[in-house]
């Protein structure tokens, strides 16, 4: 089931009346995929039910490897949208009755019946599908076309795909060496994002139906040096939360460290970083989340048991938001190694429970920095890292927040970030 907050001054309460027909797509939200994108998206488009005639169109990525089990959790959650207002395309149905076969031939028939006036998509993905009858398109441009709409996008994915390309190369060849293993599939894997995502991106300049692009951090528009014909907008808040600052809990004797498991995230350098910290105190450390791959999740729990910490740290899986919740408010530090951010969402949460956060001083992570219970370190610098979590553990100053910093969090409410999507849409999709 899926779980949205609809705290906030909730400024979408009531149904407009309104004419304006909106096609919604975006990354995967209807199967258990779990990413800062997905909460985002499910967020907003429940509150977009609130003011829009909104028809989602789920990307084709969902119909593959389809069996019973997925086909009852793509029902259970199209269902909790269809309950929130949101309709979902025929051809949805019509794919999964068929278990995923023909699903190409499906959509481009019954998505022509869909009616819609514009598209937004509000987790742009940069994947061409070769089944397409239109040919080699992104999703968006092939819903665009089929439906003759203009539309716009938002791009949370870029994390922080930039120049630092040959910084990058150094540090990885560093760090591996260092580690004792040569990280060529991962390495691989940052140089085909960068080139792949650069290529896409030029590409929309030459889509007369696209009217606008919405970034989550103003360091996005810099960091990837886009000279679009179109208006570029930072959303402004770009992300949400609960919207008000919990009391510091009673703390466990812990740090955390959750988000998807992979290696941009800094899966891959937790067991370095945290084997300094154990070695000066007493602490242990909870994993949470679910890893990206098996080669991940195999590297990972050789290195701590290299490291001799097979007792000091601790894996919980993936847990559900309350759970997960529970553990972050005990934790005494967030470590947050991260190389690819738009907007933290876990560093907000733990902010919001008055947990202090340590985490490289990336550009996607600028809102954050200078916060005085965030700490930021040079990027792959596990050594400065270390250090900086075991003073902010040594001083109970750092979980407290100062006025400013209080209104950033409450600002970042999920009513609020729909309405900030929604004065883009309404501006250059439907001239409002």
């Amino acid at each position: 089931m899926i779980n949205i907050s609809l705290n906030g001054r909730f400024l979408f309460k009531y149904k407009y009346p309104t004419s304006m027909k909106l096609g919604v797509t975006g990354t995967d939200i209807l199967s258990k995929k779990i990413s800062g994108g997905s909460r985002h998206q499910k967020e907003v488009l429940v509150r977009f039910a609130k003011r829009y005639d909104v028809t989602y169109f789920p990307d084709p990525v969902i119909y593959s490897d389809i069996n019973q089990n997925k086909i009852k959790t793509l029902k259970e959650n199209a269902k909790f949208f269809e309950d929130n207002g949101v309709k979902i395309t025929d051809a949805f149905y019509k794919i999964i009755e068929k278990n995923g076969k023909n699903k190409f031939e499906l959509m481009d028939k019954y998505i022509k019946e869909s009616d819609v006036d514009a598209i937004y998509n509000m987790d742009y993905l940069y994947a061409l599908y070769h089944g397409l009858k239109s040919g080699y398109l992104n999703y968006t441009r092939y819903l665009s076309k089929l439906l003759d709409s203009n539309y716009g996008i938002c791009i949370q994915g870029l994390g922080d795909i930039n120049n630092h390309l040959f910084y990058s190369f150094y540090s990885f060849s560093y760090l591996s060496a260092k580690m004792g293993k040569y990280f060529f599939y991962p390495y691989l894997e940052f140089v085909y994002d960068y080139f792949y995502i650069k290529e896409q991106l030029t590409r929309l300049n030459y889509d007369k139906n696209l009217k606008f692009i919405a970034l989550l951090n103003p360091s996005q528009k810099k960091n990837i040096n886009l000279k679009a014909r179109v208006p570029i907008e930072v959303l402004y808040p770009s992300s949400g939360f609960m919207g008000y600052i919990e009391a510091p809990a009673k703390k466990d004797n812990k740090i955390i460290y959750y988000s998807r498991l992979n290696f941009m995230k800094g899966l891959l350098e937790i067991p370095y970083i945290f084997k300094k910290i154990s070695e000066r105190i007493d602490v242990y450390l909870e994993v949470i989340g679910k890893f990206n791959t098996k080669y991940e999740e195999d590297e990972f729990f050789s290195m701590i048991k290299k490291l001799g910490l097979t007792e000091k740290i601790k894996y919980k899986g993936y847990l559900p938001d309350e759970e997960l919740r529970e553990e972050l408010k005990t934790s005494m530090l967030l470590l947050y190694p991260s190389h690819s951010d738009s907007f933290s969402l876990v560093i907000l949460e733990a902010l919001s429970y008055s947990v202090p956060v340590v985490a490289y001083d990336i550009p996607g992570l600028s809102y954050f920095k200078g916060f005085s219970n965030v700490k930021m370190v040079k990027e792959f610098d596990i050594n400065s890292m270390a250090a900086a979590a075991l003073n902010m553990l040594k001083d109970s100053r750092f979980s407290e927040l100062n006025e400013s910093e209080k209104k950033f969090i409450k600002i970042h409410v999920w009513d609020n970030v729909a309405m900030e999507h929604s004065r883009l849409i309404d501006k250059y999709l439907f001239n409002k």
